[in-house]
């Protein structure tokens, strides 16, 4: 008795396509390296069967034609579908612990009062009033990540109204912030100022100054900001030296891009 590898015993049915068919079943799942020459053997042998069954069957050889013209259609289409499914999606990424971040453009409307100092040759003098009114525009940058400390920065320009002249001023500012989430922040920082038109005030010097304020992020490309700002400036006018202070309360609506 053969003492070879052996396959367990299957009776196939008698007809060849069955016989054919359980053989490839065989060949692919039981067959060792040792008995590959048997197995091209046996291909031959099968293919010569399926052959001769079909020459008899003429019916099911254009059954099975069918089949086979329609196999790469089916394999086309699958392809295509598992390519589209598997097509990456492009996702917007969102740095969700940003409350507000990018360049910043506002409308400042301060309420101010203003202080003068002056002194000659031993001599000195003060003064004060409210403002009647100021408005101004500013451009600046901001970064205000949650629970972290960020910054902002602005140049503004605002035309101040008193007693029927305006005068012109321009604000430099820096700002240390925190956003405890992206609703509310608050700020403060100081700033330098200079008036560019009025009598005798170009000729004063800017001076530090300082600001605070709390901001309010409606939504991540609008907000307001409710805070207090004091300016300060001075320099000589005529041999006397005169200091100079704007000071009040500041509102700015807000647009980040």
């Amino acid at each position: 008795m053969d003492s070879g590898p052996q396959l367990f015993c299957i009776h196939p049915q008698q007809d060849e396509v069955s016989y054919a068919r359980w053989w490839n079943v065989v060949e692919h799942f039981l067959c060792p390296p040792t008995l590959r020459r048997i197995n091209l053997m046996n291909r031959a042998i099968v293919w010569k069967v399926q052959t001769d069954y079909l020459e008899r069957n003429p019916q099911k050889a254009k059954k099975m034609k069918k089949n086979l013209s329609a196999l790469p259609v089916t394999a086309l289409f699958a392809a295509t579908s598992f390519g589209q499914s598997s097509s990456p999606t492009k996702v917007s990424v969102v740095d969700e612990r940003i409350s507000t971040s990018g360049f910043r453009v506002a409308i400042v409307k301060p309420m101010l009062s203003a202080e003068m100092k002056a002194s000659y040759k031993g001599f000195a003098s003060a003064s004060s009033e409210t403002l009647d009114s100021a408005l101004g525009l500013s451009l600046g940058y901001a970064s205000l990540p949650f629970q972290e400390l960020g910054w902002s920065s602005n140049f503004t320009h605002m035309d101040i109204k008193n007693n029927g002249t305006t005068t012109g001023l321009v604000r430099a500012d820096g700002n240390l912030a925190y956003a405890f989430n992206k609703t509310v922040n608050i700020k403060g920082g100081l700033n330098l100022s200079k008036m560019t038109s009025g009598w005798n005030s170009t000729r004063l010097n800017p001076v530090l100054g300082f600001q605070g304020g709390l901001g309010i992020q409606l939504t991540k490309n609008f907000g307001l900001d409710l805070g207090y700002t004091e300016m300060n400036q001075s320099g000589s006018i005529d041999e006397a030296f005169v200091e100079l202070k704007e000071k009040g309360t500041e509102i700015g609506v807000i647009g980040t891009f």
